[in-house]
């Protein structure tokens, strides 16, 4: 009873449409921070099947993927990330509650588990670049600012999760893609 006290919390002071631009922690045993990070030109969208992407990578921890279609450049949360929270959601919602408990419960989870469920993308027409730079990917916009820079999962910065040959890759794949694009 006390996770759902703590999640109908959160829930009543993150409205879902901006889940991803407040910090929100619902949990600390569910272990996902998500602090300031989609600001224009990034925006959120539905979860992506990372089969769909044309390349992907995941933080060495496992808990996010960087995705990237021939349209955008997106991150969420892994798919192993994700399905854990799903079981954690689960067996929240089948501890022995009345059955107020238990809808209020199955409401508050689910809504949890749908703003958890998108990802944040940015088109790549609105990136200039891609750099990996001390130990940490850069995206710059046309704009000449940066995006994606404020992702954090369990206490870590996105951007520094992944190893220096994937990161690397993921520059180099961007790069092409941007060529193609322009053409």
């Amino acid at each position: 009873m006390r996770r759902l006290a703590l999640l109908l919390l959160a829930l009543a002071l993150v409205p879902a449409s901006n889940a991803f631009a407040r910090d929100w922690d619902p949990d600390p045993n569910l272990g996902i921070t998500l602090n300031p990070a989609c600001n224009p030109p990034s925006r959120l969208a539905p979860r992506l099947d990372t089969r769909d992407a044309r390349f992907s990578i995941t933080t060495d921890d496992e808990q996010a993927t960087l995705l990237l279609t021939n349209k955008v450049v997106a991150i969420q949360l892994s798919d192993r990330a994700f399905h854990s929270l799903h079981r954690k959601f689960r067996d929240i919602q089948l501890e022995d509650d009345n059955v107020l408990a238990q809808t209020i419960k199955a409401v508050v989870l689910g809504t949890v588990e749908a703003m958890l469920d998108h990802r944040i993308e940015c088109p790549i027409r609105d990136i200039d670049d891609v750099q990996y730079r001390n130990g940490r990917l850069v995206f710059i916009t046309s704009d000449n600012d940066t995006i994606f820079e404020n992702i954090d999962v369990h206490d870590r910065n996105v951007l520094e999760g992944f190893s220096e040959a994937d990161a690397r890759a993921f520059v180099r794949e961007f790069k092409t893609v941007k060529d193609r694009s322009t053409l």
